[in-house]
């Protein structure tokens, strides 16, 4: 028998899915790819080339007119005049909080759902 009151054991399984909520897009940044790695800092980078091609380096650096990074095991060297863009991956508040919500809600109604049949499924008298 569980010493926990039943609202405790709705809330650690409300609170896991909340914390993998952490919504997020890639947004495009107006800066520089140089600016953006010297005032960000950022772990990792999509980066948008000329050709239409995509990819996604960590631990980015620029040096001189080369953006270097790590694509999956391979160092990486793209010369800066073939990036057409550089975006970050950040927070969406919108996104997290409507998960959020969503979770809130689907749980609920599956608390309730599962009371109703333990109250109402062997008596009609009742419901």
């Amino acid at each position: 028998m569980s010493t926990h009151p039943p609202f405790r054991r709705l809330i650690a399984c409300i609170l896991p899915p909340t914390y993998l909520a952490a919504c997020s897009s890639w947004k495009t940044q107006e800066l520089s790819p140089e600016q953006v790695i010297a005032q960000e800092h950022p772990d990792k980078v999509l980066v948008k080339l000329a050709d239409g091609a995509k990819l996604v380096l960590t631990e980015p650096q620029v040096s001189g007119d080369t953006l270097m990074g790590i694509e999956g095991t391979e160092q990486r060297h793209i010369p800066l005049a073939s990036v057409s863009a550089i975006e970050l991956k950040e927070s969406d508040a919108a996104l997290t909080t409507a998960f959020v919500f969503g979770t809130v809600v689907v749980v609920g109604g599956l608390a309730a759902l599962i009371t109703y049949a333990a109250v109402c499924g062997g008596s009609s008298d009742i419901c």
